[in-house]
C-alpha cells in the first residue's frame, strides 16, 4: 500500500461516488454500517472518507484494498461487508461517468467475496422453549399481549427485527392474512403469510390496539402514545422475556435462524420458497443454516462407540 496514492479530493454530493452510493441506502443501520467501512478503506490511503477522491480508484487499487482487508480483518463477514461497500461505490462510479466500463468490470472482479464456512451465529429455539416464552405472557396486560404478538409473528415467518419495527398497520392484510415487508435491507417489498396460532395473538393485539392510520405503528408502546417500538426494544422484550422463563439467552436473530432451520426440515417446503418468505438472494447464505446435516453427524455418533 505504500505505493499506492490516492488524491483527496471534495466533490458535490451528486457527483461523489460514496455520497451517492450512502443516499441509496435503503435503511439507517445499513447505511451507517456501509459508512463505517468506506471510513476504514479511505484510512488505508491515509485520509478519510469525505475527502478521499473515489473516481481515482483503478485495478491496482482495487486488488491492494482488498488484499490490506484480508490482512486486517479475521472475519470474513467483515471483509466482504467492506468489499460490498466498495462495489456499490464503483458502480456509482461507473454510472456517473467515471469510468470505463471494461475498467469498472475489471476491479469488481478483483473484488470478489472471501469464502468461509462457519456456524450461523444464534442457536435454534426449541418448541417447548417458544412455549415457555409464551407463557410469561399475561391476557390482562396490554404490554403482554401485544409481547406474545411479537414473538409469535417473528417464530412463524422469520422476519428481522428491523423488518418488524417498520410494519404499520395497513401492512397487515386482515383478508388474506399477510403481513407487508417494506423495510428491507435488500430494498425489495415481500409478503408474508401468517395462520393458527400466531394469527389469533397478531389479531388479538390489533384489537386491543385499535385501528387508527394505515401508516401508524403495527407493534407500538403500550400506552397511549402508540410510539413505534426500536430495534433495541425488541433486543430488550426477547432478552427479558428468556429471563423470565427460565431460558438460556435469546437474541432476535436466534428467532430468524430457527424458521429458516425448521422450514429445511419442512418437506412441503423448498428452497426458493423459503428463501422468498425470509429474503435472501444469496442461496449460500440461506444454506448455512441448514441443520439436516449436523443432526446426521449426531445419530451417527450415538451409534459409533469404543468396543
Amino acid at each position: 500500500m505504500t505505493q499506492l496514492f490516492l488524491p483527496s479530493h471534495s466533490l458535490p454530493a451528486d457527483q461523489n461516488p460514496a455520497a451517492v452510493f450512502l443516499a441509496g441506502c435503503n435503511t439507517r443501520n445499513t447505511r451507517r454500517a456501509y459508512e463505517r467501512c468506506l471510513e476504514n478503506i479511505a484510512q488505508i490511503f491515509g485520509t478519510h472518507l469525505e475527502s478521499l477522491d473515489w473516481t481515482a480508484i483503478r485495478h491496482p487499487h482495487a486488488q491492494a484494498i482488498r488484499a490490506r482487508l484480508i490482512e486486517v480483518y479475521d472475519a470474513a463477514a467483515t471483509i466482504n461487508q467492506h468489499l460490498s461497500a466498495l462495489r456499490g461505490v464503483l458502480e456509482q462510479a461507473w454510472l456517473l461517468g467515471y469510468m470505463q466500463a471494461d475498467e469498472y468490470q475489471r476491479m469488481i472482479n478483483a473484488l470478489g467475496n472471501i469464502t468461509e464456512r462457519k456456524l450461523p451465529a444464534g442457536r435454534h429455539i426449541s418448541d417447548e422453549e417458544f412455549l415457555a416464552l409464551l407463557a410469561t405472557c399475561d391476557d390482562n396486560k396490554a404490554q403482554d399481549i401485544r409481547d406474545r404478538a411479537i414473538l409469535s409473528v417473528l417464530f412463524v415467518t422469520g422476519m428481522r427485527r428491523s423488518e418488524l419495527i417498520g410494519l404499520n398497520i395497513g401492512d397487515f392484510d386482515t383478508e388474506v392474512f399477510s403481513l407487508h415487508i417494506r423495510n428491507t435491507k435488500t430494498k425489495e417489498d415481500r409478503l408474508v403469510y401468517i395462520g393458527g396460532k400466531a394469527l389469533a395473538h397478531l389479531q388479538y393485539w390489533v384489537t386491543l390496539r385499535g385501528y387508527d392510520k394505515a401508516y401508524d405503528p403495527l407493534f407500538c408502546t403500550a400506552d397511549k402514545r402508540f410510539s413505534r417500538l426500536s430495534e433495541s426494544t425488541i433486543y430488550y422484550i426477547i432478552k427479558s422475556r428468556a429471563k423470565a422463563a427460565g431460558l438460556k439467552p435469546l437474541t432476535p436473530h436466534d428467532f430468524r435462524r430457527t424458521f429458516i432451520s425448521n422450514g429445511f426440515d419442512n418437506p412441503d417446503v423448498d428452497e426458493a420458497t423459503l428463501a422468498s418468505i425470509t429474503g435472501h438472494r444469496d442461496m449460500n447464505s440461506l444454506k448455512r443454516y441448514d441443520r439436516r446435516g449436523e443432526r446426521a453427524k449426531k445419530r451417527a455418533a450415538q451409534v459409533i462407540d469404543i468396543p
